[in-house]
């Protein structure tokens, strides 16, 4: 699986695996300064966890032709709305102190 998802990646040219978790594909932009999980591939489960904030068209598309290519057509779809971190969704200052 870990061997196909980086073959993939290649072809999108916003997408990365994530260091950790080699079974997760992560959406990048602002030139790789930002990135978010996007896929996340559970093989054994049969299961790809879709994240619906950052998903759009293009990206259902190329899942698409990624679950064909490699044959994983009957792979269930599950959407989270994982969101953005709180780092990109706050400015930087003294209310985020502990």
């Amino acid at each position: 699986m870990r061997t196909f998802i980086r073959e993939w990646i290649k072809s999108v040219r916003q997408y990365r695996t994530h260091d950790y978790q080699r079974d997760t594909v992560c959406k990048v932009w602002n030139r790789g300064m930002g990135r978010l999980d996007l896929f996340r591939f559970y093989p054994e489960k049969k299961i790809v966890l879709i994240n619906s904030a950052i998903c759009n068209r293009a990206d259902e598309r190329h899942l698409d032709d990624f679950l064909r290519t490699f044959g994983m057509q009957d792979y269930d779809r599950k959407r989270v709305n994982y969101g953005y971190p709180v780092y990109y969704n706050h400015s930087f200052g003294l209310h985020l102190a502990a």
